[in-house]
């Protein structure tokens, strides 16, 4: 999902913003109300983030990303998060794959309320890296595939 948001924003010179929501209802019904960890989930999710869009930024290097982590219900989140939005983009989870038909929780939720464009990415086996860049004191060398360089 990440490759296509990344090639479709350098494409239309648009920023991306990647939001995540960590989805803790559950546990705090389970914990009477609060959930201990919450505040620790969106900090660990935060980092991750972070560390996966700083891949994906030195491949893009042109696209300008804000990184999002909110706790709540990921559906309510992302309608929300996506007002301002060209498109929000989601993911087809990993386990619909042999059900073409079926979306996913998420996906379907979002379709049913959003008034922003929504693209579902069917997400492969095998997560994508981030393309490879090499370069040597700031000149970009070689890149992987779908960057381009700038003159």
């Amino acid at each position: 999902m990440l490759a296509r948001a990344y090639v479709t924003a350098s494409a239309r010179h648009a920023a991306l913003r990647l939001v995540h929501v960590v989805d803790v209802s559950g546990r705090a019904a389970e914990s009477g109300g609060t959930d201990p960890v919450a505040g620790e989930s969106v900090g660990v999710a935060g980092r991750l983030l972070g560390e996966v869009a700083r891949d994906w930024r030195d491949a893009f290097p042109g696209v300008a990303v804000e990184t999002v982590v909110v706790e709540g219900h990921p559906a309510d989140v992302l309608v929300d998060t996506a007002t301002d939005a060209d498109v929000l983009m989601l993911a087809r989870p990993h386990r619909d794959l042999r059900h073409p038909v079926r979306l996913g929780r998420t996906p379907r939720a979002v379709l049913g309320v959003s008034d922003t464009p929504v693209e579902v990415v069917p997400l492969k086996d095998e997560p994508s890296t981030a393309p490879l860049v090499l370069e040597s004191s700031g000149d970009v060398l070689k890149t992987g595939p779908h960057h381009t360089t700038r003159p």
